[in-house]
């Protein structure tokens, strides 16, 4: 049984979709391009998986190391954690997971649309595996924000 398993190009492409699909609603309210800045987890293989997605989806996207206070963006970041493992044969998982926080006009605001998710695949058997995920917070996202340089 593989332990550690390398993230591949899929796995990367299933996240960013996922991203894609959750913020792309809150761009289209405002008529705007979506504007992302990625925290300091975002690295480049991830980062390219999103612009992969924004094209494919036929969308603009604008990439910036700061967040604006002048316009509508989000503030996102990776994490890669140990899953539990596949019920079938007791591979071990890995999930991506991100914290997206909405900002509009400088500050964090509440978006009520519903975050997509993807369900994972076990990368020995090609089980599904169950998700199980915490509950949405009342408060908008705003922990993502501590890691970026300025706001």
């Amino acid at each position: 049984m593989r332990r550690d398993f390398k993230l591949r190009r899929s796995h990367l492409d299933a996240w960013a979709n996922d991203v894609r699909d959750s913020v792309l609603a809150y761009f289209e309210a405002a008529n705007a391009t979506p504007l992302l800045c990625p925290g300091t987890s975002v690295t480049d293989k991830a980062r390219r998986a999103l612009m992969r997605s924004f094209r494919r989806k036929g969308e603009r996207a604008t990439f910036a190391a700061s967040v604006p206070r002048s316009a509508r963006a989000i503030a996102l970041d990776l994490r890669v954690e140990p899953g539990s493992p596949c019920a079938n044969c007791g591979e071990a998982s890995k999930t991506l997971e991100s914290r997206i926080a909405f900002v509009s006009r400088g500050g964090v605001v509440r978006f009520d649309g519903k975050p997509r998710t993807t369900t994972g695949v076990c990368p020995a058997c090609g089980a599904a595996q169950e998700e199980e995920g915490p509950p949405a917070p009342d408060e908008p996202e705003s922990s993502v924000l501590r890691g970026m340089s300025e706001l």
